[in-house]
């Protein structure tokens, strides 16, 4: 097993990060490569989206889904990051994008608004 502790400041753990476990990882995974993607929703209560989110890993079971409240503004917020691990990237970003655009589905038709936040391998 192989620990990896890094300072809590965050631009030296970047650099560090960057420098020298990143390519420890790599080797790590044997080629498995992550991607992983956040939207952004307004208008939608979290409550509600709760078993579309189910819905969306049930029929994507190689992505995971997790949500996250934003603010305590008047127009509800939430930012949604979907996940996946693949062979490699273009599988994982194939995997992620189906599920991206049934769970963007689903909070539209649920009224919400969506923008893209990011997308990372």
């Amino acid at each position: 097993m192989t620990i990896i502790a890094l300072p809590g400041v965050p631009s030296e753990m970047k650099s560090i990060f960057d420098e020298s476990v990143a390519s420890v990882l790599k080797q790590a995974a044997h080629g498995v490569t992550f991607f992983e993607t956040s939207i952004e929703a307004t208008k939608v209560m979290e409550s509600e989206m709760a078993p579309l989110i189910d819905k969306v890993m049930h029929s994507n079971p190689h992505v995971y889904i997790k949500s996250h409240p934003k603010g305590a503004e008047r127009v509800p917020r939430i930012e949604f990051h979907l996940s996946t691990t693949a062979k490699d990237s273009s599988t994982a970003r194939k995997h992620v994008s189906k599920a991206l655009i049934q769970l963007t589905e689903l909070i539209q038709e649920k009224g919400g608004k969506i923008k893209l936040v990011k997308s990372e391998t």
